[in-house]
């Protein structure tokens, strides 16, 4: 059983978390340079001109709380829509500034990465960061360590426990797993490496409820990531939203929150 302590009357917690990567990320950490693939291109501004208003919307609709984590490079991009985004009362976290994978880079480039995103994000969404998101879940040795040290309070980038845990940097780790992303289900790209099934939107949500169950079962956090330029189109989010319906009216229990919420939780509670 996880041993977390949700707040009085909830025996678990669910989070829904987005992250943000658009073009940063294709070209950061996944296909490179779109200069010459337009069709590419395309798929990743749809996620800020058409995904992001939808699945605002949709949680504004079921009044959801949910974590935008959001490469600083995208806040500079498009910072109206990051802002708008912040204006509905949603949080903000941190996803590098190119989302480029820190176990890929040196020592500086990491820490770079750090210093570049995290005055732009504050200053477009007006919010203190607190919470950090790694892109591609892809740590170095030494990334909780220099989170920790910009003023970073917790982390959703590690797999190690069922519910929150703290972790030897001293940050709370809000844990994620791959099995509970829409990317490894159906986030499909033309390039070797990166051509993920296909799946049955319906089977996949089969596939999350059978892990939203049992994290409640042992009073855990289920954490859904999704990519609003894959889970953004309309057949994928209408299966989504009616799972989510679903599982709010059988599991009442459930505390649906935000990351910035279990934090704070987590402080009020000294956990």
């Amino acid at each position: 059983m996880a041993s977390f302590q949700w707040p009085d009357g909830y025996h678990s917690a669910a989070l829904l978390t987005f992250d943000i990567d658009g073009v940063v990320g294709f070209e950061g950490s996944a296909v490179g340079s779109l200069a010459n693939r337009p069709s590419v291109r395309s798929l990743a501004e749809y996620e800020p001109a058409i995904a992001i208003p939808r699945i605002l919307r949709w949680l504004e609709e079921e009044q959801l709380p949910a974590t935008f984590f959001v490469p600083g490079r995208m806040a500079e991009l498009y910072p109206e829509t990051i802002r708008a985004i912040a204006e509905q009362g949603y949080e903000i976290g941190h996803h590098g500034h190119f989302h480029v994978k820190p176990d890929r880079v040196s020592d500086d480039e990491e820490r770079a990465e750090i210093e570049l995103a995290l005055p732009v994000l504050e200053r477009v969404s007006g919010q203190k960061m607190i919470g950090s998101r790694v892109p591609g879940w892809a740590p170095s040795a030494k990334t909780l360590s220099l989170l920790a040290e910009h003023g970073i309070l917790y982390d959703s980038s590690l797999m190690g426990d069922d519910g929150p845990y703290r972790t030897p940097e001293g940050l709370l780790e809000i844990p994620c797993t791959w099995w509970m992303d829409d990317w490894e289900q159906w986030g499909y790209l033309p390039f070797a490496g990166w051509e993920y099934p296909m799946n049955d939107p319906r089977q996949v949500m089969s596939l999350w409820t059978a892990h939203f169950e049992g994290s409640h079962d042992v009073g855990g956090a289920f954490v859904l990531t999704l990519h609003p330029w894959i889970s953004g189109r309309p057949g994928f989010l209408r299966v989504i939203a009616e799972t989510v319906k679903a599982w709010r009216r059988l599991y009442p229990d459930v505390w649906w929150a935000s990351c910035r919420d279990v934090y704070n939780h987590a402080v009020s509670t000294k956990q």
